[in-house]
């Protein structure tokens, strides 16, 4: 410990380089080259080490950084950093009743969106807070959050569901800027969890090697899914496209007797629809099943509803029952084509972006070629062994 008569004897001390003096439970002194002398109290919050200044010596004295320290550490075992707590009292003084909650904030945020969002996003955004971050921050002061508490929150969700995550740090975020006026300081919550997702993601992501290819078509043949979901997945490896863009398919976009697809654009958010040529391949399966798909105008409709599309899941469950999970996706099948391709044919007639680049004629030949290829590739290559199921 400390004593006055021992800091006055080493205050008055030449000093070479900085140096400290511990008197325990975190809190010390630091004395500079400068002759100054200041309180520092270190401590550790969401398992990252922090300093908090409270002032310097002699003007604060032993007993004074003690106390101050003391009711630091009281902060901190409830998850706030004293400098926040600093911040607000210089703000707003100590007013921390119910009106300055967090949950008061989340519940005038929530109150400002609900004409401005659909009933059913106001509901998901009402029950992940209620469910996943009122419990640990609702009851806090708001004026007293910080970086560490809301990154602690999400990364817990993170754990169980990286894409809750994301709409979490966005929720928060949202409710802290209004409470801040549209300030962005302090919401510093790091890398969103989705942008962190572990190895099994970019393993889902990973593209097939050309051999892999066969083994893949083998496993679609013997899927005992509905026929929409088969055709829609060969559509995928035909165009190249993006999921979406084909779980949304209507058909009234085709054109099967010129073969080909226009894709409106408010669904691939450009200037101008995008015409897709389609292989003689899709054509062919496309017609037969069009003829039998009198009940909805989407080429995958809904189970639940045949006026909207499928949801994604519906690939998923597809992939997962093949026996592709975690190894391979349905986004998987862009990357995979496009660098086959990019060994195979000139740059300008690729896909790119969602879009066709090139002429209408190159951009047909392409597509086409590559239909060919798959159907040669599976026909004739080696096959190499499906990937077993965990």
């Amino acid at each position: 410990m400390l004593g006055v008569a021992r800091l006055r004897r080493l205050f008055l001390k030449p000093i070479d380089k900085p140096y400290r003096l511990s008197d325990g439970d975190g809190l010390y002194l630091e004395i500079r080259p400068s002759g100054a002398a200041l309180w520092r109290y270190r401590y550790r919050l969401a398992g990252k080490e922090n300093l908090f200044a409270l002032g310097s010596f002699p003007a604060i004295s032993v007993t004074e950084a003690r106390a101050l320290r003391d009711a630091a550490r009281k902060l901190v075992a409830h998850g706030i950093h004293p400098a926040h707590q600093r911040k607000a009292t210089r703000r707003k003084g100590a007013n921390t009743g119910n009106d300055d909650t967090f949950a008061a904030a989340a519940d005038k945020w929530l109150a400002g969106k609900r004409e401005q969002w659909t009933a059913r996003t106001y509901t998901q955004r009402q029950r992940l807070l209620q469910r996943d971050i009122l419990p640990q921050l609702g009851r806090l002061p708001i004026e007293l959050i910080g970086a560490d508490q809301v990154r602690g929150v999400i990364e817990e969700i993170a754990v169980r569901a990286p894409g809750t995550a994301t709409l979490a740090r966005q929720c928060c975020t949202a409710i802290l800027r209004m409470h801040l006026g549209g300030s962005q300081a302090d919401l510093d919550f790091g890398q969103p969890p989705a942008k962190r997702r572990n190895t099994r993601s970019r393993r889902q992501r990973a593209r097939l090697r050309a051999e892999q290819i066969p083994a893949f078509f083998e496993a679609l043949e013997r899927y005992r899914g509905q026929e929409e979901t088969k055709i829609a997945i060969r559509l995928l490896w035909w165009t190249l496209l993006r999921p979406r863009i084909v779980l949304e398919a209507q058909w009234a976009e085709f054109d099967l007797s010129n073969a080909v697809w226009t894709v409106p654009a408010r669904r691939i958010s450009t200037a101008e629809p995008i015409s897709i040529p389609l292989p003689r391949q899709s054509v062919e399966q496309l017609d037969a099943l069009r003829s039998a798909a009198d009940r909805s105008g989407y080429l995958l409709p809904n189970r639940h509803s045949a006026n909207r599309p499928a949801s994604h899941s519906i690939f998923i469950k597809a992939f997962a029952t093949m026996g592709f999970t975690g190894r391979f996706s349905p986004d998987a099948i862009r990357k995979t084509g496009r660098v086959i391709l990019a060994t195979q044919i000139r740059p300008d007639e690729l896909l790119v972006a969602g879009a066709a680049t090139g002429t209408p004629q190159l951009r047909r030949a392409a597509l086409q070629h590559w239909a060919d290829y798959l159907d040669r590739l599976c026909h004739d290559a080696d096959r190499e062994l499906l990937p077993r199921r965990r």
